[in-house]
C-alpha cells in the first residue's frame, strides 16, 4: 500500500537475494524493503512488536471553501498487559466520488499534481490533510471520501459517512473492498434496526435494494464478488 507494486517487488527481490536458504526475522524483511527503496521504515517494526488493533477515526472538516479537509486520529487500545501504546505508521489509501459515482481527481496542494487516489502515511496519533479538487470544489459539488481503499491497513475504521453516502459507495465505488464493506455495514444496520423493533434507518429498504440491484446488473463484476456482497455480515 505504501511502497506501491514496483517498490514492494524491489524489496522482495532483495529479500530473496540476501536471505534465500537462511533463517530470517521480521526485521530482515522490513530492512530489505527499506534498503531497496532507500526509505526509512523503522516505524513499521512496531506493527510486529506491539499488540492491539489500531482504531482509526476520520472526520471531515468544512471550514475551507477551496478544499476538503480530513482529520485522522488513531488510538491503539490497551491490552491486558497495560503496556504503553505508541502510534503506528498507517498507510491510508483514499479517493473521492462525485454525485454520479465517478472518481474525482484531487491534489494535496492547491496547484499540485492531481490523482484519483492518494496514499497518506499517518505517522503520529493525529494527522490533518487537505485535498484540492479544483473545478469540483468551485461548483460546490459534494465529494464522498472512499477511505482505506483495498484495505490498505488492518485497522478498525470509524468514519462520518451517512447511510446515503455509504449507499453511494456501495453502488459506485471502483474499489471492490469498499463496496463490500459498505454493504456489510448497511446490512448490519438494517438487521439490528429490525431486531430491536424496527428502528428508523437513514437508508430505507428501497434504497438498499436499489444498490444491491445495481451490483447484480454490472456485467463486469465476477459472480463470486456479487455473492460476497450478499453474504450476511
Amino acid at each position: 500500500a505504501y511502497l506501491g507494486r514496483d517498490g514492494f517487488r524491489k524489496g522482495m527481490d532483495l529479500y530473496f537475494k540476501r536471505y534465500d536458504g537462511h533463517a530470517v526475522t521480521c526485521d530482515d524483511f522490513v530492512a530489505a524493503l527499506a534498503d531497496s527503496n532507500d526509505i526509512d521504515l523503522s516505524g513499521f517494526v512496531r506493527w510486529y512488536a506491539q499488540a492491539g488493533t489500531p482504531q482509526l477515526s476520520v472526520k471531515r472538516m468544512t471550514d475551507e471553501a477551496s478544499a476538503i479537509t480530513l482529520d485522522f486520529v488513531q488510538h491503539v487500545p490497551e491490552t491486558a498487559a497495560k503496556t504503553p501504546r505508541d502510534p503506528l505508521p498507517i498507510p491510508i489509501s483514499l479517493g473521492f466520488l462525485d454525485a454520479a459515482g465517478q472518481p474525482v481527481a484531487t491534489s494535496l496542494t492547491p496547484n499540485g499534481p492531481s490523482a484519483d487516489e492518494h496514499v497518506i502515511l499517518m505517522k503520529n496519533a493525529e494527522h490533518r490533510q487537505a485535498f484540492y479538487a479544483g473545478s469540483a470544489m468551485a461548483s460546490n459539488a459534494v465529494l464522498i471520501p472512499s477511505l482505506l481503499r483495498n484495505f490498505s491497513a488492518p485497522v478498525v475504521l470509524d468514519d462520518d459517512l451517512s447511510a446515503s453516502e455509504r449507499l453511494h459507495v456501495m453502488a459506485h465505488d471502483s474499489d471492490r473492498f469498499n463496496r463490500w464493506d459498505a454493504a456489510q455495514t448497511l446490512a448490519a444496520d438494517a438487521i439490528i434496526a429490525e431486531a430491536t423493533g424496527g428502528g428508523r434507518l437513514d437508508a430505507d429498504a428501497a434504497a438498499l435494494s436499489g444498490a444491491y440491484r445495481k451490483v447484480l446488473d454490472e456485467a463486469d463484476l465476477l459472480d463470486a464478488f456479487k455473492a460476497s456482497m450478499f453474504a450476511l455480515p
